[in-house]
């Protein structure tokens, strides 16, 4: 067998039994709230629903430069009903829906 052969099996025997272990590691956390700790989603929660005229609200996050991309969110045809952005996670409502 050659030296490359040789190489490539033993990278692939490491490859494939790190992942396995990479996987049963992710499945399960020693902490609470997750690997990192964050209530974020509880915080984002408590933050009131933002009511818009129109049928479209933009989310740009609100940050200035520290905010994300622009995103349109379509809130014409959910009936009232608040709608994500899906970078920040603050929800946006149509005012007086239908």
């Amino acid at each position: 067998m050659s030296y490359f052969v040789s190489i490539l099996i033993i990278y692939i025997y490491i490859s494939t039994n790190h992942k396995s272990s990479y996987l049963q590691i992710k499945n399960t956390s020693q902490y609470k709230l997750g690997k990192h700790r964050s209530n974020g989603l509880e915080l984002i929660k408590k933050v009131p629903v933002i009511e818009v005229e129109g049928d479209i609200a933009i989310c740009d996050g609100g940050g200035g430069a520290l905010g994300h991309p622009i995103e349109y969110i379509k809130v014409g045809s959910r009936g009232g009903e608040p709608v994500s952005c899906i970078y920040c996670g603050l929800r946006f409502a149509q005012k007086d829906a239908h």
